[in-house]
C-alpha cells in the first residue's frame, strides 16, 4: 500500500485518539471539578500525568536520585529532558510531547507492519482495537506505553524487511525503555535463522546485530554500577515496590484468589477483578487463538514471553495483577491474534464498543485520580 495512504489513515487514527481522550478529559473535569481555576491545563496536561508520571518528571529533572527511581528505565526521562531543553518548556508539556510524538509513529509502523505480513483489512482493525483497548488512554500519558510501542514495532519491521541491523538498533531502544525490550531477542533470533536457512555457512557479520538488543539493558546496568553500585538495582529495588518473584501458573492461583476475596473498597472490587480478566482473555487469545488463526512463530512467540513476564513479578500489596492490563496494551502481537480471531464485522465492532465502553470509564476514573491499573 502506498505510503500516503498509510499516512493519512495515521493521521486520521491520531486525531481520533486525541480527540477521544481530550474529550472524556474534558468532560470529567466539567463535572467532577467545578471551579478548576486553568481547565485548558487540566484537560492537556494535568489529566495525563499522574501516578508514575511523577517519578519520570522528576528524573528527568534530577536524574536517578534514590535507589527505588531505578525501576523506571532512562530513555524516557532522558528523551523528556532533551526536549525539553531543546523547546525551552517545561519537562511536563514535553513529556506529552514526546508521547505523542512516538504514539503517531507507533500507530503509522504498526499499520506498516501487519500490511506488509497481512494486509490492510488486519492492519486497520488492529489499530481500532489499539484506540479503543481499555486502558489506551495511556499511550497519550507521561508513560513509556508509546515509546516501547514505537520501538517494538519498528524492531519487527525491520527484522520482517530482513534489515538485521536496523532491527538491533531499534532493540536496543526499546530495551533502554524496559526491561521487556530484551524479549525481541526471540523473534530477531527466530527471524534471523529462518533468513539464513537454518545454516550456520550463511551467517555473516550481520549475526552480531542481534547483540545490540541486549546491550540497551547493559548500558543501563553499567549506569547504576556507577551510581549505586550495582548493576542489577531495578530488579532489587522491586521489593521496594512490593513485588516478588513468582511462577506464572502461582501468580494466575492465588491471584485470582486475591482478586476475589481480597478487595473491599467498591473501586478495588472493579479493578481488581478487571485486570485478571484481561490476563485470562489475553491467554485465551494467545492459545486458542493461534490455534484458529496461525500468525507467524516470531510473533507468537514473543506475544506469549512478554504476556507471562510480568505474572512472574506480582505485587504483593496491592494486587497480584497490577498493571497487567497497561503491559497488554503495547502487546501487539495479542492485538493482531485477536483480530485474527475476531472476523466477522459485526462480533468484531461489538466487541471494540464494548472495549471503548471500558475505556472511557478507565479513563474517566484515571481523571479522577483513582489509580488504574
Amino acid at each position: 500500500m502506498k505510503t500516503a495512504k498509510l499516512l493519512l489513515f495515521s493521521i486520521l487514527f491520531f486525531l481520533l485518539h486525541k480527540f477521544i481522550v481530550f474529550s472524556v478529559a474534558l468532560w470529567t473535569y466539567l463535572k467532577y471539578f467545578t471551579g478548576t481555576p486553568d481547565l485548558r491545563y487540566a484537560v492537556i496536561i494535568h489529566a495525563f500525568e499522574k501516578w508514575d508520571s511523577g517519578w519520570y518528571i522528576e528524573i528527568a529533572r534530577s536524574g536517578y536520585y534514590s535507589l527505588q527511581s531505578t525501576a523506571f528505565f532512562p530513555l524516557f526521562p532522558i528523551t523528556v529532558r532533551n526536549v525539553a531543553y531543546l523547546l525551552h518548556t517545561s519537562n511536563e508539556f514535553a513529556g506529552l510531547v514526546v508521547d505523542n510524538v512516538f504514539l503517531f509513529g507507533s500507530i503509522y509502523y504498526l499499520l506498516r507492519l501487519v500490511t506488509y505480513d497481512f494486509d490492510f483489512r488486519t492492519a486497520f482493525r488492529t489499530v481500532v482495537f489499539l484506540i479503543v483497548f481499555p486502558v489506551s488512554f495511556y499511550l497519550s500519558c507521561m508513560y513509556t506505553e508509546s515509546m516501547f510501542l514505537f520501538f517494538t514495532v519498528t524492531s519487527f519491521y525491520a527484522m520482517r524487511k530482513r534489515q538485521f541491523w536496523a532491527a538491533g538498533i531499534l532493540g536496543l531502544f526499546a530495551s533502554l525503555t524496559r526491561n521487556s525490550g530484551i524479549l525481541l531477542l526471540i523473534p530477531w533470533a527466530i527471524e534471523y535463522l529462518r533468513y539464513k536457512e537454518f545454516k550456520l555457512s550463511k551467517f555473516r557479520w550481520d549475526v552480531l546485530s542481534g547483540l545490540l538488543i541486549p546491550l540497551g539493558l547493559g548500558i543501563y546496568m553499567l549506569k547504576l554500577k556507577s551510581r549505586f553500585g550495582d548493576p542489577l538495582s531495578f530488579a532489587h529495588v522491586q521489593a521496594m515496590w512490593s513485588r516478588e518473584f513468582h511462577l506464572p501458573w502461582d501468580t494466575l492461583y492465588y491471584g485470582t484468589i486475591n482478586a476475589i476475596y481480597s478487595p473491599v473498597s467498591p473501586w478495588a472490587k472493579i479493578l481488581h477483578r478487571f485486570e485478571p480478566l484481561t490476563v485470562y482473555l489475553s491467554l485465551l487469545v494467545m492459545t486458542v487463538g493461534q490455534l484458529a488463526r496461525r500468525m507467524p512463530l516470531s510473533y507468537w512467540l514473543y506475544g506469549v514471553v512478554a504476556l507471562l513476564l510480568p505474572l512472574t513479578q506480582p505485587n504483593m500489596e496491592n494486587a497480584w495483577f497490577m498493571s497487567t492490563p497497561r503491559f497488554e496494551l503495547v502487546l501487539f502481537p495479542l492485538l493482531i491474534l485477536t483480530v485474527l480471531w475476531i472476523r466477522p464485522r459485526v462480533l468484531f465492532y461489538s466487541v471494540m464498543f464494548v472495549s471503548l465502553l471500558c475505556s472511557l470509564y478507565m479513563q474517566m476514573k484515571w481523571t479522577r485520580g483513582f489509580f488504574v491499573s
